[in-house]
């Protein structure tokens, strides 16, 4: 099986591999370059093998081979950190079959102590963080779409001139379904350009920023702009989020709280079982431990 380290040496090779062919042609030898020894990793002297480094990428996807290497190792260290501990606990054979996620889940629940958050607690949090609780705001609009390419200069200047005297035909007593009938692309014109009620998210990020802006039902008195063109837009109601009571979000937050404690609590034994272990080839940063996040 192809070890995983070759992949990086190819990766790495692929640029050298020019100029080493330049140096051997003017020099007339042969250059033979060797791929580097990789670094054998070992926990305690038990060896984790290329091929499991190799297997274990697949589950950890990343911007590069030489990251989800990494990833899989980090991983496959803590693994073995901790399926050692359960074998001195629990006085298990080392060729035993082992269940490996249940006997560390068991091992977890027995060793880590997890506080339970209390109502105190969840107090303040609520307190300290009262624009996670609220409802969404929520808006009724209404549009007339006048499109442009995002690179179209002449066509988007030429929109933003018709989104003008739209807004002056408005003002002058001509109904927005008339216009919106007349002008809009988006398919909303059948309904007088009606959106239906909107809460964020649910539009492409400059409208919706632009439009949740917008503080006064009525006709916006500028054209809002956006990938797709110009938009003349109607706010026909607006409704402000509220505060939720804490009655309704206090289980929300106690499981939060829970679990980031149980999240803390589980690095914190990582770290003390790693700090007691012998690991070679590799710096374990526990905080980044994949078991925890």
């Amino acid at each position: 099986m192809e070890c995983a380290y070759l992949v990086f040496w190819s990766e790495f090779s692929s640029g050298q591999e020019a100029v080493l062919s330049m140096a051997s042609n003017k020099l007339n030898v042969d250059i033979v370059v060797e791929p580097p020894v990789p670094i054998e990793i070992s926990v305690n002297g038990e060896v984790i093998a290329e091929s499991e480094i190799a297997a274990e990428m697949q589950y950890h996807p990343a911007g590069s081979q030489e990251e989800a290497y990494h990833l899989a190792a980090r991983a496959l260290v803590i693994r073995q950190l901790l399926l050692q501990r359960v074998r001195e606990l629990t006085v298990v054979e080392q060729d035993h079959e082992l269940d490996v996620e249940s006997a560390i889940e068991a091992l977890i629940e027995q060793e880590v102590q997890v506080p339970q958050s209390d109502l105190d607690s969840c107090r303040q949090y609520f307190e300290n963080n009262q624009q996670k609780f609220k409802t969404e705001d929520l808006i009724e609009a209404s549009h007339i779409l006048l499109p442009a390419a995002p690179d179209d200069v002449k066509e988007r200047r030429r929109m933003r001139e018709l989104a003008d005297e739209i807004l002056l035909a408005l003002s002058g007593g001509s109904s927005f379904k008339e216009q919106a009938n007349r002008y809009s692309v988006c398919p909303s014109k059948k309904d007088g350009g009606h959106l239906g009620q909107l809460t964020r998210g649910q539009t492409v990020e400059e409208f919706e920023r632009q439009v949740f802006s917008l503080t006064e039902t009525g006709v916006a008195k500028k054209p809002i702009e956006s990938r797709y063109g110009f938009h003349v837009v109607r706010i026909d109601q607006r409704v402000e989020g509220e505060l939720m009571p804490f009655s309704a979000v206090k289980t929300k937050i106690a499981d939060y709280l829970q679990e980031r404690v149980r999240r803390k609590a589980i690095s914190q034994f990582i770290a003390f079982t790693a700090s007691e272990a012998e690991i070679s080839g590799f710096n374990l940063n526990v905080s980044d431990s994949p078991l925890i996040q």
